[in-house]
């Protein structure tokens, strides 16, 4: 084959985890993910009239979404 011994002639095994194997496992779940909060009323209100004038249903509903992270992300950004 193309890769001979010289490809796989340096191989190093390093233990990633603080804890070996005699004290038991290491735990890898992920921590939870924070619960969603409502959406300011206001900041809807406000999302719905910018994308008031868009006549097809579809893209007004992804501008208004879009509309609404934008002023939501801008809210937080102020606190």
């Amino acid at each position: 084959g193309v890769y001979g011994y010289a490809a796989i002639s340096r191989i190093r095994l390093t233990q990633t985890a603080p804890t070996g194997f005699a004290e038991g496992q290491v735990q890898f779940a992920r921590p939870p993910k924070p619960t969603p909060t409502a959406p300011d009323p206001a900041l809807t209100a406000q999302a719905r009239e910018t994308a008031a004038g868009v006549g097809d249903p579809d893209l007004r509903a992804a501008l208004e979404a879009l509309a609404q992270n934008v002023l939501s992300r801008r809210a937080k950004a102020a606190d």
